[in-house]
């Protein structure tokens, strides 16, 4: 929905930065892992490690910006993908060393939750033939509304059939707040 909510909340003149917004929308599916790590490193008394990590995370960027510049904006933001990339995959890595058996079960929640966003997109494209058709338009409010509607439905439904526990105790949680 990057080019609906450009023209719907910047307007058209922010529409060359759709490609841009894409790019850094790929490198929230890997912030959990690395915001995660975080505390458990700070917790577990290896504080040293968030360092360890933000010199992988700027090693691997630095060059990576540096051989994509020559690809405007779009290449600088794949190469900040990458790095981030990179970084999650050594905070897994890390959080192995410090809690074995992390890895497979790190891998696999990530891995469900990109399948998720997957068939969230999925439901959000076959719908905007749609929402094209009765509104005239996908980029009006009422239909970008429409849409982040499905693929927040299509979302939450997904993770209640495939994390019903976990959805459950976090409703529990929001309940005790």
């Amino acid at each position: 929905l990057a080019p609906e909510m450009i023209e719907v909340m910047l307007g058209e003149k922010w529409l060359p930065m759709t490609e841009t917004l894409q790019v850094f929308c790929l490198m929230a599916l890997m912030l959990p892992v690395s915001r995660n790590a975080v505390p458990v490193f700070q917790a577990l008394g290896r504080p040293q490690y968030n360092l360890y990590s933000g010199l992988v995370l700027s090693a691997v960027m630095v060059p990576l910006v540096y051989l994509l510049a020559p690809y405007d904006i779009v290449g600088v933001a794949v190469a900040v993908v990458i790095a981030h990339v990179v970084g999650s995959a050594f905070n897994v890595y890390l959080l192995h060393r410090l809690i074995p058996e992390t890895i497979l079960p790190t891998v696999k929640m990530t891995a469900l939750y990109l399948v998720l966003g997957g068939v969230m997109v999925l439901a959000v494209a076959l719908m905007k033939p749609v929402v094209e058709q009765q509104i005239g338009s996908t980029s009006t409010l009422l239909s970008l509304s429409i849409l982040i509607l499905v693929g927040g439905i299509t979302y939450c439904a997904l993770a209640m059939l495939t994390q019903r526990e976990l959805i459950l105790e976090l409703v529990d949680i929001l309940k005790a707040i």
